[in-house]
């Protein structure tokens, strides 16, 4: 990691010092200064530690500093990368679990657990690390949508807009926090700006699911059945594994009185996903 931040102004030394040793025009030697000057600036930034908020991305400096921390276990870490690559997420949690416990004040490891533990849908602990993450660190676009999407399965439907509306002050181009809000903004019935950030959403990043999923649950829930029913076939047929969506879609069939489709894509819905609610056919 320092070699690639230390790379580019070595190079602009070593051409500087063959420009500025030879009789070439004043002209190319200033802008060779100029370069050098650059490259210094910038191999400072590099090296700050900082946390780049608005992509959840840390860089190279933070990245040695976090190497160079937690060098006695660092091996463990790389490990439990591995482990959720090859979406091992149980191995990862337990070795991740036990590097946090050692180093609980670094964010970076606290920040994968977390993202692990809500694959795993073990939503308490993972609310649990977050809350310790805000104690210490400013929280980044990801820890924001993860307060969000916890303050949503609590029914704290406006606060989890405040949060979204936080992660969008920092990236107004992010698709899954424009869905995110748009969800929200659907469970508080204000159809027209959810519309809007869900438009966006799908504009910004065609191949997500959950936009399209959204879009036609409120099409649906505003009597545009048709454009509801083909949003949500979209959407199934980019994520095949969408329990939401074939919920929506069996509401979709309730709705038209097909008795038979709704409960086909119920139970569709329920296999994907045990935890999922929806009301009952009579």
């Amino acid at each position: 990691m320092f070699a690639g931040s230390f790379f580019s102004i070595l190079l602009s030394c070593i051409l500087g010092y063959f420009v500025f040793n030879t009789e070439l025009h004043g002209a190319i030697k200033f802008y060779f200064f100029c370069l050098i000057i650059c490259s210094f600036i910038a191999l400072f930034f590099d090296l700050a530690p900082r946390t780049i908020k608005a992509y959840n991305l840390y860089n190279d400096g933070k990245l040695i500093l976090f190497t160079y921390q937690i060098r006695t276990v660092f091996a463990d870490y790389a490990l439990a990368r591995q482990h959720f690559l090859k979406g091992e997420n149980h191995e990862a949690i337990i070795i991740l679990k036990a590097i946090v416990a050692k180093f609980p004040y670094q964010e970076i490891p606290i920040r994968q657990l977390i993202t692990i533990l809500m694959v795993e849908k073990q939503f308490d602990e993972a609310k649990m690390h977050l809350i310790n993450l805000e104690n210490f660190t400013e929280f980044t676009i990801d820890d924001y949508i993860h307060r969000g999407y916890f303050q949503t399965l609590s029914n704290q439907n406006n606060e989890a807009e405040a949060s979204f509306n936080m992660a969008l002050q920092l990236n107004k181009e992010n698709a899954i926090v424009l869905n995110n809000l748009g969800h929200v903004l659907i469970l508080l019935e204000n159809y027209e700006e959810a519309k809007q950030h869900l438009e966006k959403a799908i504009k910004l990043q065609p191949a997500l699911a959950e936009p399209y999923n959204n879009l036609g649950q409120l099409k649906i829930l505003t009597n545009q059945l048709e454009e509801g029913k083909a949003l949500i076939e979209k959407s199934i047929s980019l994520n095949p594994k969408n329990a939401d969506a074939y919920k929506n879609l069996g509401d979709f069939y309730s709705m038209v009185g097909n008795t038979e489709l709704a409960k086909f894509n119920f139970d569709k819905a329920q296999e994907l996903d045990s935890s999922i609610k929806f009301e009952q056919l009579k």
